[in-house]
Order: structure tokens, then sequence, then C-alpha cells
């Protein structure tokens, strides 16, 4: 029988800044970055949107994401770290979705532009131009039919759209 999956493609919230680029790997949340991300759990949890997978890029400000995000919506779920996932582009990213086993229904995956915003690109006919830290498109695959879909009730600044494909 056939389940629809749903993913969240999430950017990492808001991260410090650094003059080297040799620490980017390891760069930590600012203090609004994790503000957001406690904000935006409390509006999932609001939908009832409790993922069932977690999976993150390597670097510290996505992990640190995640981690928030998946603690915050009481998930039990473990974290699974996607070297991959960090500095790579769409089809990288494709692949790792590809690997998901099918018994995971809803995927929440942190990662980076321009990735995550390739990827709302690629999945909306609406262009969309900023993809801020903290922010997600949610997409529900379904039967394979694409269309997309504005929320009517948008559960926060921070959502970009919903599809369905």
């Amino acid at each position: 029988m056939f389940q629809n999956k749903k993913i969240l493609f999430f950017r990492h919230a808001e991260s410090k800044y650094s003059f080297n680029a040799s620490d980017d790997h390891e760069i930590s949340l600012t203090d609004k970055g994790i503000r957001d991300c406690y904000i935006v759990a409390k509006k999932l949890k609001v939908f009832n949107v409790v993922p069932d997978l977690f999976i993150s890029s390597s670097a510290k400000r996505a992990l640190e994401t995640c981690s928030i995000l998946k603690d915050s919506l009481n998930s039990k779920s473990e974290i699974n770290i996607s070297p991959t996932i960090y500095n790579n582009n769409v089809l990288s990213l494709l692949k790792v979705i590809k690997n998901i086993d099918d018994m995971f229904n809803c995927i929440l995956i942190v990662g980076h532009n321009p990735t995550m915003q390739n990827i709302a690109n690629i999945v909306n006919d609406n262009n969309i131009y900023l993809f801020p830290p903290c922010s997600f498109i949610y997409c529900d695959f379904y039967k394979s039919k694409i269309y997309f879909q504005k929320n009517q009730n948008q559960i926060s600044q921070n959502f970009l759209g919903y599809c369905y494909l």
C-alpha cells in the first residue's frame, strides 16, 4: 500500500559569522538562531508535524538546529548525520533522500543554502528569492501529482510554502 511521504527541507538557523573560511564547519548558532528554532518547533507542534526521521548536515550549525527541533518536538528519533549535505548540491541531496528507508513517513532535513533554496524552487512554481535562516518548505509526496498550494494558514514567517508531489 502506498503511503505518502512528507519532507521538511530546512535551512539551518542564523549562525555566527566567521572571517576564517576554514572554520565554516564549526560555526555555531547565534542566540537569535536558537530562539527561532524553538519558535518554529512550537508552530510545528501546533500543526502536529513531528518527523519520524531527522537528517542533518554535518556542520555544527545544522546539527544544532536539528537537535533543538528534535528535542522541542519530543521526538525519540536519532539524528542521522549526512556529510553529503554539507557544501553540496541538489543532486547530492536527492541521493540522500533516495536512500531513506520506506518505513519513515515524515522526514526533516536540515541543510544549507543555496541547496535548500534550489530544492524549494524546483518543487515550487513560484520563485523563492529569499530562503532565510530557519525557514523551510514542507513537501507532501503523494501519488506523484505535482502542484503547489500556498497554505492559507501559514504556520510562521519561516514557512515558505507547501507543495504536493
